[in-house]
């Protein structure tokens, strides 16, 4: 062997576990006689080093390519999955967007609405207090225009034949004891109720009739007043003034009292339109509802069931 190769140390070739770095060192066998013992475990080490660094390379680029993979599958099943609810989050935000402006168009209808009542309601009590009022002057001028009727209930039918003023003139004149002079009890006009003619076995219709002067209207309903049946044509008639509807309503309602007051024989009567006059212990009361003339008798011990 030649001098050249003796000096020649022999390499060795070390691969890495991953298989990247390669690393030479002299076989201590081979060494230069003289060469110190260190060299050879200073070699050993760098390869470990080599070796270590090596391995962590590796194992980080390993790291970070399985990174970027389970983001790009998570990223995938996470737009699977989101990809459906968002589209349900944005078909209900379109949803609820047009229904707030369906409520607000609610809103404002609402509005307009309530100020149109409101109006209306302001209208309406005005015509309200135009209708009382017309309702009271209506109910007045035909109060007035019956002023001077009187009203005969219980005369059989026909018996006034074709002229009934006449027929009607004449019996006033009998009744009250004047039948010599009939013209006294003038009458504008009379006839019985509107209705059809009742059977046999229904009772006669209503006789209205008008005097011409009131003083004689009201001296046949004085002469009635203390007679409350008076016989005939066979029959028992009774007189009394014409009144309005709502007028006799208001009369009737004091009927119950006037009997209680009647019972304990206190003396009393219905003023015109319809207030009750009580004449007691020497004073005279009037009344304009029933319950309040009920109250007084019952509070002064007059009321009796």
């Amino acid at each position: 062997m030649s001098r050249v190769s003796k000096r020649t140390s022999v390499r060795k070739t070390v691969e890495g576990p991953l298989g990247s770095g390669k690393v030479t060192a002299g076989s201590p066998r081979k060494m230069e006689a003289g060469a110190p013992r260190e060299a050879a475990l200073l070699t050993a080490e760098e390869i470990t080093k080599v070796m270590a660094a090596e391995f962590e390379r590796q194992f980080t680029k390993y790291m970070e390519t399985m990174r970027k993979e389970m983001r790009e599958v998570l990223s995938v099943l996470v737009e699977e999955a989101v990809s459906p609810v968002r589209t349900e989050v944005a078909s209900a935000v379109v949803e609820v967007r047009e229904q707030g402006e369906a409520l607000k168009e609610v809103e404002e209808t609402l509005l307009q609405h309530g100020d149109q009542l409101a109006s209306m309601g302001k209208e309406i009590r005005k015509v309200m207090d135009i209708n009382k009022d017309l309702r009271g002057k209506m109910e007045d001028l035909e109060k007035r225009s019956r002023r001077q009727n009187v009203r005969i209930v219980g005369l059989p039918e026909g018996v006034e034949g074709p002229k009934p003023t006449e027929y009607f003139a004449a019996m006033l004149a009998k009744l009250l004891g004047e039948g010599e002079d009939p013209s006294r009890y003038e009458l504008d006009w009379a006839h019985r109720s509107w209705r059809p003619v009742p059977k046999t076995s229904e009772p006669p219709r209503v006789v209205t009739l008008c005097f011409r002067r009131y003083s004689v209207k009201e001296k046949v309903l004085c002469w009635a007043k203390h007679r409350r049946v008076v016989q005939w044509a066979g029959a028992g008639i009774r007189v009394y003034q014409d009144f309005t509807v709502e007028l006799a309503r208001r009369r009737a309602a004091f009927n119950r009292g006037k009997r209680a007051l009647y019972i304990s024989k206190v003396q009393c009567r219905i003023a015109y339109p319809a207030k009750l006059r009580v004449t007691y212990k020497l004073r005279d009361f009037y009344f304009g509802t029933a319950e309040a003339a009920e109250e007084f008798a019952k509070a002064e011990g007059l009321w009796q069931n």
